[in-house]
């Protein structure tokens, strides 16, 4: 009896003297956390990106002005802006996720005396009553470019006199380019040149990024 106990007592002394060796071991290996800086130098800066994308680009005026119950806006636009309307040309609203259209009926050829402006009225169809006597926001077309790089503009950097696009070269590192901006709009610049059709353009914050970073491209 005293013999099997002795061996009992030696096979728990040597399991345990494995189960400290596996935890040094352990110890040993265990990973310590890269530092932000460190993550970036290693698997570079993550990076959202998007395809340049080719088509076509509308820019628009935005005519403000009052409805009345009748979806007529009367308002009065600057010269400058007059000079690319006419009667006729389509006008439309957005107003709780719908699109209204309507047109330009009439356009004035003569400045008022007392605002400097050109008196000018659009007609929209088909608006809910609860529409008017509100302050309205109208799109006109102004200018249209085809087959013309298209891109959002928060891919584009103003920060600087000439503009600049943040892409990544096959070699996952960044390329600062400057571009030349054609037309505009809310939402979407056009790019006339200064990049490629097959260009990937980071679309993240570019404000850390420098030239030639190594970065990881994410979804």
């Amino acid at each position: 009896m005293k013999h099997l106990i002795a061996v009992i007592v030696i096979i728990a002394i040597y399991a345990g003297s494995l189960l400290y060796k596996d935890q040094l071991l352990i110890e040993e290996k265990k990973i310590v956390p890269l530092t932000l800086n460190q993550e970036r130098k290693e698997n570079g800066t993550p990076v959202n990106v998007i395809d340049v994308k080719v088509g076509t680009l509308n820019s628009y005026h935005l005519i403000s002005g009052f409805l009345d119950s009748n979806g007529y806006l009367r308002t009065e636009v600057a010269r400058e802006i007059a000079r690319s309307l006419k009667q006729g040309t389509k006008a439309e609203v957005e107003y709780k996720g719908k699109n209204y259209i309507g047109k330009i009926t009439n356009l004035a050829t003569r400045l008022n005396p007392l605002t400097g402006l050109l008196p000018i009225t659009i007609k929209l169809e088909n608006i809910p009553l609860e529409m008017a006597e509100k302050l309205t926001v109208v799109k006109v077309p102004n200018k249209t470019i085809k087959r013309t790089i298209i891109l959002p503009r928060d891919a584009v950097s103003f920060r600087k006199k000439t503009p600049e696009v943040y892409t990544v070269d096959k070699n996952n590192r960044v390329a600062i380019k400057p571009v030349k901006i054609g037309i505009s709009n809310s939402k979407d610049v056009s790019i006339l040149n200064g990049i490629g059709k097959d260009e990937k353009v980071i679309i993240s914050d570019q404000r850390d990024l420098n030239q030639n970073e190594k970065v990881l491209i994410v979804q």
